[in-house]
């Protein structure tokens, strides 16, 4: 499933006007503080949290309630040259995948049964209607029983069904394999590096790091924006675990752009 980025502009009547649409994070950034910077306003990002003044919600680190086993899925490792935070999976982790996986495939399930309801209905209708469009007189008689009632919203045996019960449990695992995927960010006084799992999805210079912000919708998502780049981390098991490291990330930025300060103004 992809995302759309949308740049708007917002009028002090609340009136709102769509300027720009575009795929790529960095783009639509780079399009938005462009516009930002021309029309002399503040940059907003909608539906969005962070400490910073980029959002929608101001989050203070003592006042946020996580839950305990999101938070714990996101560890810590500080060394004298490196602050490494990464998501762990866990038991926890297990269920909550579990859970997502139930839920998504009751909902596909409901469609299934409802679909062939309507199907069997309009089957239904049809014996009423034929006669009357055709002008003869007709009887009809009804035979029910529990079997036959609940034959009515089986889902039809066909390899359409099949194929598209196929389909959805392989995006469920796929989706499951991704949230499963370690995430790592490495943070020093120069750079900050992301990878989800083997894969390296970017690195950014501290020098250059302007903010830091959770994108709750459509898709929640970390972003990591400097001057010339973004960086996009999504994928985790729900929006506690996504603030929880929103936090650590945070802090570590906060830590080494004060030590990057302390060292200028040493020399």
């Amino acid at each position: 499933m992809g995302t759309t980025w949308r740049v708007h502009i917002s009028l002090s009547d609340l009136s709102e006007f769509l300027i720009y649409e575009e795929d790529s994070t960095t783009e639509a950034v780079k399009k938005a503080k462009q516009l930002a910077n021309y029309f002399d306003v503040p940059l907003r990002f909608a539906f969005s949290e962070a400490s910073s003044n980029y959002v929608d919600d101001f989050l203070k680190q003592g006042n946020l309630n996580y839950k305990k086993s999101s938070s714990e899925s996101i560890k810590l490792i500080i060394t004298p040259n490196q602050w490494k935070i990464y998501s762990k999976w866990n038991l926890a982790s297990l269920g909550i995948l579990l859970g997502e996986i139930l839920k998504q495939s009751s909902f596909f399930l409901f469609l299934l049964i409802m679909a062939s309801a309507m199907i069997h209905f309009g089957a239904f209708l049809n014996l009423f209607i034929e006669p009357l469009l055709a002008r003869e007189d007709s009887s009809l008689t009804l035979n029910l029983s529990f079997s036959s009632i609940l034959s009515f919203f089986r889902p039809e045996r066909s390899w359409k069904t099949i194929t598209q019960l196929s389909i959805a449990i392989s995006i469920m695992i796929y989706q499951g394999w991704q949230i499963s995927k370690e995430k790592r960010v490495y943070i020093d006084k120069n750079n900050l590096n992301v990878f989800a799992g083997k894969k390296k999805l970017g690195q950014l210079s501290m020098n250059e790091l302007e903010f830091v912000v959770f994108v709750k919708q459509p898709l929640p998502a970390i972003l990591l924006i400097d001057r010339n780049s973004a960086v996009e981390i999504n994928n985790l098991q729900d929006e506690d675990e996504f603030r929880a490291l929103l936090l650590r990330i945070e802090s570590g930025v906060k830590h080494y752009q004060q030590l990057c300060s302390s060292d200028h103004e040493s020399h």
